[in-house]
C-alpha cells in the first residue's frame, strides 16, 4: 500500500528510491548535490526555499557560501533545458532562494506482477471508491473525515484501499501515509500502525517539510523514530523528553496534524485494526473528537467479526463517534454475479467461458473476493480451467467446481475453527455434515444433547458472527417452529465436514435419516431430498432411492423439470449398489419416469433414449410389459418428428399388449394406440370406450398420471363426435389431475383439447385465454413443440372469426422457425394457406396448400386427420370457389364428402355438406343446395356446434331468397344472426376480433341494417 516515490513534471520524473532524474527512460546526469538540491525544490513545489534551507539540504554541518549553491541550480537548468529569464521549472527569488514552479503529479505506478490476482482485483466496488473519494474532496475543502471499512476476511478491504490510493495518489500535493497493524500474541505495541505511517510519510517526498513540523509541534513523536536523527540528537531529546504523559502525545500529534494539514491534505490510513494496541484507538478518538479544520481523511479497516468475538475496545470506539456523527462505518458487501464474471474476463482476457462459470464460482464462494480468487486459482490447478489454442476454455465438467476447497483456505478455515471452545467445534463438525443449513434439533439429535445447549451455542455463535448465522424459524407441517440457522459460506461446511471420520460421519448420516423420517412421519414427503442424501451418505441405498423418486415426484408437481431429471439421474445410478433382485425390481421404474420427464419438456431425443434404454433392458429379460411400456412412449414422441416410425412403435405397443397380463397396463396402451389411430385416421365407434375404459382402470388403481392422461385422449374422443361441451369439461378436469402429479405434456394437451372444444363451441374468449394459460406453461419450461401447437391453436381460433392479419402473422412466425417438429411445420403451413385465402391472397394460398411435403403427407397418413386433411381439404375447394372455377370446387368437395366419411365425425361431414351447398347455390342449383343443409344439419342435429350452425343459416338465407321464399329467408338471417351475436359476445367489447369478425361481409350480410337516428324537424 505504499505509493509510488516519483514526481513528474513536464518531460522529466524524479525518482527518489533510485534518486535519479529521468527524461522519458534516459537517465539524465546529475551529482548528488544538485540531485539533493533538486529534490528539496520539487518536493516543496510551489513555495519558496529559502538559500538557508538549500544549503542545510545538500550541505548539512558543513559552512559553505552560497557560490556552491549556485554552482548546482546552474546544473539543474542545463539539465532540464531551463532559461532563468524565461524558466519553466525553477524561478530565482532575488536575495531570498528559489522556487519550484512547474506543475507536478505522482508517476503512474509501475502493475504489480500478480495485481490480476488481488482478491477482486478492482470488481464490484465501484460504489465504495466513489465514497471514498467523496470523503477525500470533503478533507480538501478543510472537513476532517474518519471513515472505516469492516468485512470479514477475505472480503477485499485492503484491495479497495489500494485501489483508492491508487487514485488518489496522482494529486502530488496529496500526503498519503499507510499503517497496518499487526496479529499479536501478547501485549502489543503503543502506536504501531501510527508510527509505521509516519515512518513511511518521512520517506516519502516532501518530508524534509514534515520532518521540521514533526519537530516543532509533535517531538515525543521524533523520539519513537530513531533513525531519523544522529545518535547525539537522539540521546539529547530523549533526555528532554523524559516523563513526558500519554496525553502530551495525543496532544501533540492532533496539532501537528492540524497544522500538517492547513496547507496540504493528507490521507492516514491505518489497516487492520482488529489488532490495534489501544493507544492507537485513543488517538483516532481524540482525531474524531477535536473541532479544528483540518485537511485531514483518517481511514482505518477491520474484520467485524474478530472485534466482536474477542471484544476489542475498536467496537465500543465506533459505536460511541458513529452516535456522535464522528465517522462513517462502510461495510463491504460480497460480490455479486456479475462481478465475478468481471473478474474472469479480467483475469482471463481471451477466453471462451460458458455464462454458468461465473454463477457457479459465485455459488461456491458467495461473492467473497478472497474465496473466488482462491477457488478459481484451484480450478486452473486442478485443469477446470485451461489453456486451448490461445483461448481459456472449461476444459472438465462445472460440477467440479463444488469440490474445489483450495488447501490455503481450508487452512484458513481451520485456523478460525481452532479459535472455538471444543464444543462449538464438535458442534459445528456435525453441523456440517448437515449441509449448509440446519435446525437445532437435528444437531441435537445427531450429538444427543439437548437441544437447549446447542442452540445456546449456536446463538453465541451467531452473535459473534463466527461462521453462521441465523435463519428464518423453520416451520414443519403440524406448525411446530425451530430455530434454523446457516453457514455464512458454502466453504465452510465441506471444510468442517473433513474433520470427521468417515465412520463417525457414516453413522450421524444414518441417525440423522432415521429421526427424520420417523419425526415427520406422514409428511416425509417434504424433505425427501435431504432424507434421500442422509440415506445414500449411510450407505443405505434402497432407502436412498425411493426418497429420491418421492422428491422428484414433488419436483414434478412444481413443474422444476431439470431438478427431477437430477434426482431420477442419481438414483438410476445408485442401481448398482443394489442386490439383483432389487435392481431389476427398480431400474425399469426409474427409466419410465425419467423419459416421462424428458417427455414433459419436450426432449424427443432424450425422450427416445430412455425409453430405447428400457426396451433393450426388457428384451434381454423377456418382460413383456416394459417392451409395451417402452413402444407406447416411443411412439408418442416420435410424432412429433417421424409419423411414420410413430406408426411402426404404436403398432409394436399395441401387439404387446394383446400379450400382457395387467390390466392397467393393457389399458393404458391400447388406450393411447386409440388415441393415435383417432389421430391420423379420424374417429372409430369403439374410440371412446377404450379411453373410458383406461379412465376406469386408472381411477380403480389409483393412477392419478394415467387418470390424467386417459381424460386427455377421452376429451379427443369426445371432441371428435361433435361432444364439444363434455370435451370441455373433460380436458378441464384432466388439466386439474396433471397439474397435480406434475404431468407437464398431459397438462398442455388438455389445454390444447379444452381450446378446440371451446371454438367449437363458439366461446372465442375462453378458448384464446386456454391457449394463454397453456402457452405460459409451455413457454416457462422451453417446450417448444407445444408452443407451436398452442399458437398455431390460437391461429385458429382468429381465422374462424376472419381475423386473418392475426393467424398470417402466427404461421409465418412459427414457419420461420428453424427447430420447428415437422407435426407443427405441417399444421402452420395450413394455417397459412387459410389465412391467405381469407385475405384475397389466392394463388399464394392455393402455392401453399398444394406443397409436396404437405400432399405427402396427406397421401400417407403422416398428418393429423381433422386439423390437417380435413382442414387442407376444405380450404382447397374453396380456393377454387374464389376463382370461380366451380366444376374444380365441386369435385375437391365431393372427395371431401367421401374422405370424411371414413370416420364417425360429424362436424367434418356437415362442413363438406356445407361446401357442396355453397357450390350448388352459386351453380344456381337451389334446391340441391337444400339437399345438402339437410344433410349438414342432419349431421349435427342434437349437438352445439354455433361456429358451424350460423354458416349454414346463413346459406339457408340465401337459398330461400333465390328461391323467392323471403319470410323463410328473414327468419333463417334472423337465426344466423342471433347466433353471430353469441358468438361475438363471447369476447370482450374491446377485443380486436370482436371487430374483425362483425366487420367481414359474410357477417354483415345477415346482421340487420344500423338504426340510423330520427331527427326533428323545427317548424319554420
Amino acid at each position: 500500500m505504499v505509493a509510488e516515490r516519483r514526481l513528474a513534471f513536464g518531460e522529466f520524473c524524479l525518482d527518489f528510491t533510485s534518486e535519479q532524474l529521468l527524461c522519458g527512460e534516459e537517465v539524465v546526469a546529475l551529482t548528488p548535490k544538485a540531485f539533493t538540491v533538486l529534490r528539496r525544490l520539487v518536493e516543496d513545489g510551489g513555495q519558496l526555499v529559502t538559500k538557508e534551507e538549500l544549503l542545510r539540504a545538500g550541505w548539512p554541518k558543513t559552512h559553505v557560501s552560497d557560490g556552491v549553491l549556485k554552482v548546482s541550480i546552474l546544473e539543474i537548468r542545463r539539465a532540464l533545458g531551463d532559461d532563468p529569464s524565461a524558466p519553466r521549472f525553477i524561478e530565482t527569488v532575488p536575495r531570498r532562494g528559489y522556487r519550484f514552479i512547474a506543475a507536478r503529479t505522482r508517476a503512474a505506478p509501475r502493475p504489480s506482477a500478480d495485481a490480476a490476482d488481488a482478491p477482486g482485483a478492482l470488481v464490484g466496488r465501484d460504489g465504495v471508491l466513489a465514497q471514498l473519494e467523496q470523503r477525500l474532496e470533503r478533507a480538501r475543502a478543510g472537513e476532517r473525515q474518519l471513515l472505516f471499512l469492516s468485512g470479514e476476511a477475505g472480503i477485499g478491504k485492503t484491495t479497495v484501499l489500494e485501489a483508492f490510493l491508487a487514485r488518489a495518489s496522482a494529486d502530488a500535493d496529496l500526503l498519503i501515509a499507510t499503517g497496518a497493524c499487526l496479529e499479536h500474541y501478547g501485549v502489543a505495541e503503543a502506536y504501531l500502525p501510527v508510527l509505521e505511517a509516519l515512518g513511511r510519510l518521512l520517506r516519502a517526498p516532501g518530508a524534509e517539510r514534515v520532518s521540521r513540523l514533526m519537530a516543532t509541534h509533535a517531538p515525543t513523536w521524533l523520539v519513537q523514530l530513531p533513525w531519523l536523527h544522529p545518535a547525539e540528537d537522539r540521546e539529547a531529546l530523549r533526555r528532554e523528553l523524559l516523563g513526558v504523559t500519554k496525553e502530551r502525545m495525543l496532544r501533540e500529534m492532533a496539532e501537528a496534524l492540524e497544522v500538517l494539514t492547513a496547507t496540504t491534505p493528507l490521507v492516514l490510513v491505518l489497516d487492520d485494526l482488529h489488532w490495534s494496541d489501544n493507544s492507537t484507538l485513543d488517538l483516532l478518538g481524540m482525531l474524531a473528537r477535536r473541532q479544528e479544520r483540518a485537511r485531514l481523511l483518517v481511514v482505518g479497516s477491520y474484520r467485524s467479526v474478530d472485534v466482536i468475538v474477542s471484544g476489542h475496545p475498536l467496537r465500543a470506539l465506533i459505536q460511541e463517534m458513529r452516535v456522535r456523527r464522528q465517522c462513517e462505518d462502510l461495510p463491504l458487501a460480497f460480490l455479486r454475479e456479475e462481478d465475478v464474471g468481471a473478474y474472469l474476463a479480467q483475469r482471463f482476457t481471451a477466453n471462451r467461458f460458458p455464462p454458468g462459470l461465473a454463477r457457479a464460482v459465485h455459488l461456491r464462494t458467495d461473492g467473497n473476493p478472497l474465496f473466488m480468487v482462491r477457488v478459481v486459482d484451484e480450478l486452473v490447478t486442478l485443469g477446470v480451467l485451461a489453456e486451448q489454442e490461445g483461448h481459456w476454455v472449461v476444459a472438465r465438467p462445472l460440477d467440479d467446481i463444488a469440490g474445489a476447497v483450495p488447501e490455503s483456505l481450508r487452512q484458513l478455515i481451520e485456523k478460525q475453527v481452532d479459535r472455538l471452545e471444543p464444543d462449538a467445534q464438535r458442534i459445528l463438525e456435525v453441523a456440517s455434515v448437515l449441509g449448509r443449513e440446519f435446525t437445532v434439533p437435528s444437531v441435537a439429535v445427531a450429538l444427543d444433547m439437548d437441544p437447549r445447549v446447542v442452540e445456546e451455542h449456536f446463538e453465541a455463535l451467531a452473535r459473534q458472527g463466527q461462521l453462521i448465522v441465523a435463519s428464518r424459524l423453520f416451520t414443519r407441517p403440524d406448525g411446530t417452529k425451530v430455530a434454523r440457522y446457516r453457514f455464512t459460506h458454502g466453504l465452510y461446511p465441506q471444510a468442517l465436514v473433513g474433520r470427521v471420520t468417515p465412520g463417525r460421519r457414516l453413522r450421524l448420516h444414518q441417525r440423522l435419516a432415521e429421526w427424520l423420517e420417523r419425526s415427520w412421519g406422514e409428511h416425509a414427503a417434504v424433505i425427501a431430498g435431504p432424507l434421500a442424501l442422509h440415506y445414500e451418505e449411510a450407505g443405505d441405498y434402497r432407502q436412498a432411492i425411493r426418497h429420491l423418486r418421492r422428491a422428484a415426484d414433488g419436483d414434478l408437481r412444481r413443474w422444476a423439470y431439470q431438478e427431477a431429471i437430477a434426482r431420477l439421474t442419481r438414483a438410476i445410478a445408485l442401481v448398482e449398489h443394489l442386490p439383483a433382485a432389487d435392481a431389476d425390481a427398480e431400474y425399469p421404474v426409474l427409466l419410465e419416469q425419467l423419459g416421462r420427464v424428458h417427455r414433459g419438456l419436450g426432449d424427443v431425443p432424450g425422450t427416445l433414449r430412455t425409453f430405447d434404454a428400457l426396451a433393450s433392458w426388457a428384451r434381454d429379460r423377456g418382460q413383456t410389459e416394459w417392451q409395451a411400456v417402452a413402444a407406447r412412449y416411443r411412439a408418442s414422441a416420435l410424432v412429433w418428428v417421424d409419423p411414420d416410425a410413430s406408426r411402426s412403435a404404436n403398432a409394436e405397443g399395441l401387439a404387446l399388449s394383446e400379450r400382457v397380463d395387467d390390466p392397467l397396463l393393457r389399458a393404458k396402451v391400447q388406450g393411447f394406440a386409440a388415441y393415435w389411430r383417432w389421430l391420423f385416421h379420424g374417429g372409430q365407434p369403439d374410440d371412446a370406450r377404450r379411453a373410458e375404459t383406461a379412465v376406469a382402470a386408472a381411477r380403480a388403481a389409483g393412477d392419478r398420471e394415467l387418470l390424467a392422461q386417459s381424460h386427455d385422449w377421452l376429451a379427443a374422443f369426445q371432441r371428435a363426435h361433435a361432444e364439444f361441451r363434455a370435451s370441455a369439461q373433460t380436458a378441464a378436469e384432466g388439466i386439474e389431475i396433471a397439474r397435480d402429479v406434475g404431468d407437464v405434456y398431459t397438462y398442455l394437451s388438455c389445454h390444447h383439447s379444452r381450446a378446440r372444444a371451446l371454438q367449437q363451441l363458439g366461446e372465442w374468449g375462453a378458448a384464446l385465454t386456454a391457449i394463454a394459460d397453456g402457452l405460459r406453461m409451455a413457454e416457462r419450461i422451453g417446450h417448444r413443440s407445444w408452443v407451436s401447437i398452442l399458437r398455431l391453436d390460437e391461429a385458429f381460433v382468429y381465422a374462424e372469426a376472419f381475423g386473418f392479419d392475426r393467424a398470417l402473422a402466427i404461421a409465418r412466425e412459427e414457419l420461420a422457425e428453424s427447430a420447428l417438429p415437422i407435426t407443427a411445420r405441417h399444421l402452420a403451413t395450413v394455417e397459412l394457406g387459410v389465412a391467405l385465402l381469407g385475405l384475397g391472397e389466392i394463388d399464394e394460398s392455393y402455392a401453399a396448400l398444394t406443397t409436396p411435403e404437405l400432399v405427402r403427407a396427406a397421401e400417407n397418413r403422416t398428418i393429423p386427420w381433422a386439423e390437417q386433411v380435413v382442414r387442407t381439404r376444405y380450404a382447397l375447394a374453396q380456393v377454387w370457389l374464389a376463382r370461380g372455377a366451380l366444376d374444380r370446387a365441386r369435385r375437391e368437395a365431393e372427395s371431401l364428402q367421401a374422405f370424411v366419411h371414413t370416420a364417425e365425425e360429424p362436424t367434418p361431414r356437415a362442413r363438406a355438406a356445407e361446401l357442396l351447398a355453397e357450390i350448388s347455390l352459386r351453380e344456381g342449383r337451389a334446391a340441391q343446395a337444400e339437399v345438402h343443409l339437410r344433410q349438414a344439419d342432419d349431421a349435427i342435429d342434437g349437438y352445439e356446434a354455433p361456429g358451424l350452425e350460423w354458416r349454414l343459416a346463413a346459406i339457408a338465407a340465401r337459398v330461400h331468397q333465390q328461391q323467392r321464399c323471403s319470410a323463410d329467408a328473414e327468419a333463417a338471417r334472423t337465426r344466423s344472426a342471433g347466433i353471430v351475436t353469441r358468438l361475438a359476445d363471447s369476447l370482450p367489447p374491446a377485443h380486436p376480433l370482436r371487430a374483425s369478425f362483425l366487420a367481414h361481409p359474410s357477417v354483415r350480410a345477415v346482421m340487420p341494417p344500423a338504426r340510423t337516428p330520427s331527427r326533428s324537424r323545427r317548424r319554420s
